[in-house]
């Protein structure tokens, strides 16, 4: 059974909740609503496989290649994705509370709208990921590379980005924030007092660009809305 390429039809019939499918060639398959919740899914070759709207909750996917895969609504909570890649994946609207995503590469990856509240980024790979819009309330992204990461109208509040590598700028990072506030890139996210900002992006320079919503959070403005700090 594993080993060689599975097509979609051939799948139903054994496919089922918490079934191992250990380095299963699953490439294109065509997967909408399957049932794979608790499967075992680690190294699995889903390469552009169609996962809309599964349900892999919990299932183990460490390792696992999903590059260009569709997952839009798919439902991932507390599913293990260490050093999964999903390279180019769609994940618009996907529900990843909780789950682990150490490690894995998520490069160009769109989670326009996805809830990843709670869910473990450790030094994930977020290259020209597209967040917009996104959950990342209480999640930890301590090490990850946010490199041109679109975080417009995200929420990070009590989120952890201690670590995390915002740009190749180093000391210029304070700048490219401000240019990124005017742009869009960093539009309307929400963040608290909670959240914990690598480095330079220091919560009283973010404030500069942010306005409060409530006690202790804010929300990110297009232009300084307070004087800037020194320095």
């Amino acid at each position: 059974m594993f080993g060689r390429r599975i097509g979609p039809l051939a799948l139903w019939p054994w496919i089922r909740p918490g079934r191992k499918l250990v380095s299963a060639d699953l490439r294109g398959a065509w997967l909408h609503w399957a049932r794979l919740r608790g499967a075992n899914l680690r190294l699995a070759r889903m390469r552009r496989a169609h996962l809309s709207r599964a349900d892999l909750s919990d299932a183990k996917l460490d390792g696992a290649h999903l590059y260009e895969a569709r997952l839009r609504r798919a439902d991932l909570r507390g599913a293990s994705l260490t050093g999964t890649f999903l390279k180019g994946a769609d994940l618009t609207n996907a529900r990843l509370a909780g789950a682990d995503l150490t490690d894995a590469d998520l490069s160009g990856a769109r989670l326009v709208g996805a809830d990843l509240r709670g869910a473990n980024l450790l030094r994930a790979k977020l290259f020209q990921a597209d967040l917009t819009g996104a959950d990342l309330s209480g999640a930890s992204l301590r090490g990850a590379t946010l490199f041109s990461t679109h975080l417009r109208v995200a929420d990070l509040r009590g989120a952890d980005l201690s670590g995390a590598a915002l740009d190749y700028l180093g000391s210029r990072i304070v700048a490219l924030f401000e240019t990124h506030a005017r742009t869009g890139i960093l539009m309307s996210l929400r963040w608290s007092s909670s959240t914990r900002w690598p480095g330079l992006w220091s919560a009283e320079r973010i404030r500069a660009y942010s306005e409060e919503t409530a006690p202790g959070e804010w929300q990110v403005t297009r232009r300084s809305v307070e004087p800037r700090p020194p320095g």
